[in-house]
């Protein structure tokens, strides 16, 4: 494991952070965005976890997954 991932869950709000990213993440794979590591399972939650641990996606301060960006997914965070 990573070890950006277990510094998340070390942390109880890291535990939380870690889950809703990956779930952000899974849905974005699930609706078409780009993987970003070489594929071993089709399944879209073991491709999150890898990309996680492999650092090619992660939580910046905002508390915003970087596959957000990826996904097209709006930023909740900037003024409408």
């Amino acid at each position: 494991m990573s070890q950006y991932i277990q510094d998340m869950i070390d942390t109880k709000r890291g535990k939380y952070l870690l889950v809703n990213a990956l779930a952000r993440r899974v849905r974005a794979l699930q609706s078409g965005s780009k993987v970003l590591v070489n594929r071993h399972s089709a399944n879209a939650i073991d491709i999150a976890l890898e990309e996680f641990k492999q650092g090619k996606v992660c939580i910046i301060d905002k508390g915003i997954s970087i596959a957000d960006e990826l996904a097209g997914l709006p930023d909740k965070t900037s003024p409408k």
